[in-house]
């Protein structure tokens, strides 16, 4: 009889500890949903995936070279990868087509020489925002105008 009181009176108190605990669970369902809706993981997720797609898409750039000039001269990108397709119209000379790194003291990217009447493609990433030097690193082009600037901004 002593063993059965006290399996009744474990029942007991496990039957209190469950009413308290779905009681308590009520209240923080109640005090949450009075607070502002929070987005699904999986919305966040979406958001985040899109994002990033978006700052990781190349960046398309087209660009004409000639006569000791791009055209045009200034870009503006988001940091990722750029892909310049680049024309070389001529009449007479290669090309190249250089960014020099943000501290100016060397090359982030440069090309082969792009022959006349050429199309290329070419491919880099650039990270850091700030302003970047453009220009054609044979020799005298870019002292006769054959220079622009890269904008690299996240807005």
């Amino acid at each position: 009889m002593q063993h059965r009181q006290i399996l009744g009176l474990l029942a007991g108190i496990g039957l209190t500890i469950a009413l308290t605990a779905c009681s308590s669970d009520d209240t923080k369902e109640s005090s949450s949903s009075q607070s502002s809706p929070q987005p699904s993981a999986a919305a966040a997720a979406a958001t985040t995936a899109a994002t990033t797609a978006a700052a990781a898409a190349p960046q398309a750039i087209t660009v004409k070279s000639g006569e000791y000039f791009y055209e045009p001269k200034d870009f503006k990108v988001r940091p990722g990868t750029v892909v310049v397709t680049m024309t070389n119209e001529g009449p007479e000379r290669p090309h190249t087509f250089t960014v020099k790194n943000k501290s100016g003291d060397g090359d982030l990217f440069k090309s082969e020489r792009i022959e006349t009447g050429k199309n290329v493609t070419l491919e880099f990433t650039v990270m850091d925002e700030g302003t970047y030097e453009v220009y054609c690193n044979l020799p005298g082009h870019a002292d006769r105008g054959q220079r622009g600037t890269l904008t690299v901004s996240r807005t």
